[in-house]
């Protein structure tokens, strides 16, 4: 189906990148309240340092799991210019994204402990409404909005722009996922500090 894509496996490892690293610290943070009960019953620690040390241990296995990432796609044909440099600030950006959406996961999930598994349910389709197996441009016109809505979208194509096509992203685009992990995070902490008061009671 996707035979005009020019390395087809290397254009959907570098997508799969940045959702692999999405699913895992979700789920990492989600469940890192409800399962360290005894621990915030006990000690007197912030409730934020649970999906802090969430985010940690997430990013330790990406690193690690970027070894087995990059030999395929260097066997696919990985050829990485200086644009590749701009990885880091890319991921860090991103790790923010995703660490305010998180935040708000794991909270409610105190409250409400169906949401973990309707997270894990909900998943498979954010990841079809994101174009990691194929290309934005077979979506048609009027359903486009679904695709540009996902921010998970955006943050994809500036990691293709940096590995897989090797040039830098425009300015619109990295200031948009700037401004949007700014959101996710600034909006992750209101509903992380609004509801951590009542944490304990829940247990």
């Amino acid at each position: 189906m996707f035979s005009e894509i020019d390395r087809y496996p290397l254009y959907v490892l570098s997508g799969l990148l940045f959702w692999t690293l999405f699913t895992t610290t979700s789920i990492q943070i989600i469940e890192s309240i409800t399962r360290n009960t005894g621990v915030i019953k006990s000690v007197s620690i912030p409730a934020i340092a649970m999906p802090l040390g969430g985010m940690y241990s997430s990013l330790v296995g990406f690193f690690l799991m970027l070894i087995p990432f990059s030999i395929m796609m260097a066997l696919f044909g990985m050829r990485l210019g200086w644009e590749a440099l701009m990885f880091i600030p890319v991921l860090l950006i991103f790790s923010i994204f995703t660490f305010g959406v998180s935040l708000v996961l794991t909270a409610f999930n105190v409250y409400f402990r169906d949401v973990q598994i309707a997270w894990s349910s909900f998943m498979p389709a954010i990841f079809y409404a994101t174009p990691i197996a194929y290309t934005p441009e077979i979506i048609p016109e009027k359903y486009r909005l679904v695709i540009e809505l996902n921010p998970i979208h955006h943050y994809v194509s500036v990691l293709r722009e940096l590995i897989y096509y090797n040039r830098m992203p425009d300015t619109f685009q990295l200031l948009l996922i700037t401004l949007i992990a700014g959101a996710s995070l600034w909006f992750g902490m209101f509903i992380f500090n609004k509801l951590k008061g009542g944490f304990i009671s829940q247990f």
